[in-house]
């Protein structure tokens, strides 16, 4: 009789485990811009907190991340396309974050 606990320390099922995840995120970058809208609307949060639990494919999940910008109302941007359009003098980023856009434009910040 084999313990769950057992199971989950085992070392194949966690090099499946790393496999799986890598390949699965592979096949996400490959979605098509519209397919990725759709994705990110059903499963952003998921990315955003693997962002935070999963270390190990940090870098991976940050350039599958998407964030509202003050250049466009209904778009959302990727990081990379971001610092693309940032002007060559500028050397931060600066960000708010709210409970919706609306909380944010009104903000004193």
């Amino acid at each position: 009789n084999v313990s769950r606990e057992t199971l989950q320390q085992h070392k194949l099922l966690k090099v499946i485990k790393k496999k799986l995840v890598r390949k699965a995120l592979e096949m996400i970058k490959k979605l098509s811009e519209e397919d990725y809208k759709k994705f990110w609307k059903q499963f952003g949060t998921s990315i955003k907190l693997g962002l935070i639990e999963d270390y190990s494919n940090r870098a991976r999940l940050a350039k599958l991340m998407r964030f509202h910008t003050s250049n466009s109302e209904d778009e959302l941007t990727s990081l990379e396309s971001f610092v693309e359009r940032m002007k060559k003098d500028q050397a931060a980023i600066f960000f708010i974050s709210g409970s919706s856009r609306e909380e944010v434009h009104t903000s004193p910040f």
